[in-house]
């Protein structure tokens, strides 16, 4: 069940690049099921990542707020293994929080999520992912007019 749970993980993220929408969530549901019946909070993850994702494509912001703030609780303090999950989710709420108009809520993630940068060694972290972490926290605080943060 797991290799399953694995092929449908990967499944969705490729359907999720290639623009694939109704397929991307197909997958996560799939994913989903699996991750009930085995108990998996990884799958979980992965199935709320999709989704939040899917919801942030469409513009559907005040839905993949709520998404991404079940992630960040989810993966707050776990350990480890769930630590990529936790500094996503925390860049993503500070640009969404930005896009709502939270400036509170979007300076508290945005600082968060710098003060979580050194933990990204703890995971399998890539110059790609840190390239997403820096470009979502400038939009963040251009969004919050804050230029000089912007600028760093």
């Amino acid at each position: 069940m797991i290799m399953l749970g694995e092929i449908y993980e990967v499944l969705g993220e490729l359907y999720s690049i290639t623009g694939q929408i109704n397929k991307t969530i197909e997958a996560a549901e799939k994913l989903r099921v699996i991750a009930k019946e085995i108990n998996s909070e990884l799958f979980e993850m992965e199935y709320l990542l999709k989704i939040a994702f899917v919801k942030f494509y469409l513009n559907k912001l005040q839905e993949a707020l709520y998404l991404f703030n079940q992630i960040f609780r989810l993966a707050n303090n776990k350990n480890d293994k769930y630590k990529e999950y936790e500094v996503v989710s925390l860049y993503l709420l500070a640009f969404l929080n930005s896009c709502l108009g939270l400036e509170n809520e979007a300076f508290d993630f945005a600082e968060l999520s710098e003060n979580k940068a050194t933990d990204v060694f703890l995971t399998k972290w890539n110059t790609i992912n840190e390239d997403y972490r820096l470009f979502f926290l400038g939009k963040t605080y251009k969004n919050l007019e804050n230029i000089e943060k912007n600028l760093q």
